[in-house]
């Protein structure tokens, strides 16, 4: 249990949390796909208090980097396929 410093009395932590590992890959997962981050990060602020800051800047990085990584594999796919298909015409020819 997590002291609220908010309500002022004890609250369970998110159910997306960081408690054991796999639910902080299932939340890792959850924002880099950017499914409903905002109120995961909410519910974090609210439960940690004064260390919502940090909550803050930590999902936000998550999402960056996560959509950085996806952005990246999606480019390394496609210019392969581009690649695969210049030498499948190059031999053609």
């Amino acid at each position: 249990m997590v002291k609220s410093h908010e309500e002022g009395f004890y609250m369970k932590p998110p159910r997306a949390n960081f408690d054991d590992i796999f639910h902080a890959f299932t939340t890792v997962f959850i924002l880099t796909i950017g499914e409903d981050w905002p109120n995961i990060m909410y519910d974090h602020n609210r439960v940690y208090g004064e260390m919502g800051w940090f909550c803050s800047l930590y999902f936000i990085i998550i999402i960056i980097m996560g959509n950085l990584i996806m952005l990246s594999l999606f480019t390394s796919i496609l210019l392969d396929n581009f690649d695969d298909d210049t030498v499948k015409f190059r031999n053609k020819t």
